[in-house]
């Protein structure tokens, strides 16, 4: 049998940076002579943020809907057990804001479709400026760092040395053990994990552990899913062709507090020929808009995420914002 394949699982609430931070880590990987492979999981549209890793990864499979650790956890576990890997890949599973890594990890380490991989690395992805800023949801934050083996601080550009002191205190003391990485450190580990993999015998089944695979089934079946009693929901709306950045921003500022991400494509009547992805985190932290330069496969979108979102607001909310567009010019 062959060497086992390194197995990261990127962790990390909802617009904390995983995407932007794959982004990074997928060329460097590359350089290094690593050949990643990557499984998207996320609300509604997972093909949306495959559209930003597109041509960095030499697979891409995307999983829209409820988190892999529960709804979809038979697709993420059948396109870990199909992935077509050589003795250069690496496996990166980003998982979606919502998740619950506890559950996922015990998922990853018990399934006999999983035994070509290493035990998971867990790299959380934590939002400096929004750490514990999430009101109803602090503790769901909480829960996606304690099972970290490595932590990446975001945004930490827009954080003060206080807060960034802070931070850094609060997630050590929830996880001491885990390693603080930049993307170059982790890059570096994870070339080297896949140069030892080399020489690690392959991952005993559970059943080669005398763990009947029965056994194995229910207790999957019977996990535990606290944040399922927190409900999530989303949506995805079309945007109007094009829009002004004021008005966009303007509906933004109108989104009710049960909305804790919007992301998606706009086309800007200040740059009717380009595309632009824009990312919206609560009420802490100001709008980001960056151009997207290849040309995209889909209209001009948004996702909208949160706990409880109503649609017929949200849609009432997009004719707004159509009907802005023309007030402005």
């Amino acid at each position: 049998m062959s060497a086992p394949v390194p197995l990261v699982l990127l962790a990390g609430f909802l617009g904390a940076g995983k995407t932007t931070l794959l982004r990074t880590l997928l060329p460097q990987l590359q350089q290094m002579g690593v050949v990643p492979h990557v499984i998207l999981n996320d609300h509604q549209n997972a093909v949306f943020d495959a559209e930003l890793l597109v041509d960095l990864a030499a697979s891409l499979t995307p999983i829209s809907g409820s988190c892999v650790c529960c709804g979809s956890r038979d697709e993420l576990m059948d396109a870990l057990y199909l992935a077509k890997l050589d003795e250069h890949s690496v496996m990166l599973v980003e998982a979606s804001g919502t998740v619950d890594p506890d559950q996922l990890i015990e998922l990853l380490t018990l399934d006999p479709r999983a035994t070509r991989y290493t035990l998971p690395w867990q790299l959380s992805v934590i939002d400096a400026e929004g750490w514990q800023r999430r009101e109803d949801v602090n503790w769901m934050e909480e829960a996606q760092v304690k099972t970290a083996t490595h932590i990446y601080l975001s945004h930490s550009d827009e954080a003060s040395t206080r807060r960034m002191k802070r931070v850094r205190e609060e997630v050590s003391t929830l996880v001491p053990k885990a390693l603080w990485i930049t993307p170059t450190s982790f890059v570096e580990d994870l070339a080297a994990l896949r140069a030892a993999s080399a020489k690690l015998p392959p991952r005993l089944r559970p059943a080669d552990q005398k763990r009947p695979l029965a056994h194995t089934s229910r207790s999957l079946s019977k996990l535990k899913r606290p944040h399922a009693d927190f409900h999530f929901s989303s949506m995805e709306v079309l945007l109007p062709p094009v829009v002004t950045e004021e008005a966009l921003v303007e509906f933004f500022s109108q989104l009710p507090r049960e909305v804790l991400r919007a992301k998606g494509l706009a086309v800007f009547a200040e740059s009717p020929t380009g595309h632009t992805i824009f990312n919206w985190i609560g009420k802490y932290r100001n709008h980001v808009f960056n151009p997207f330069r290849s040309r995209p496969s889909i209209a001009p979108m948004m996702i909208l995420i949160g706990t409880h979102i109503s649609r017929p607001v949200i849609e009432r909310a997009i004719v707004r914002l159509a009907e802005a567009y023309p007030a402005a010019r």
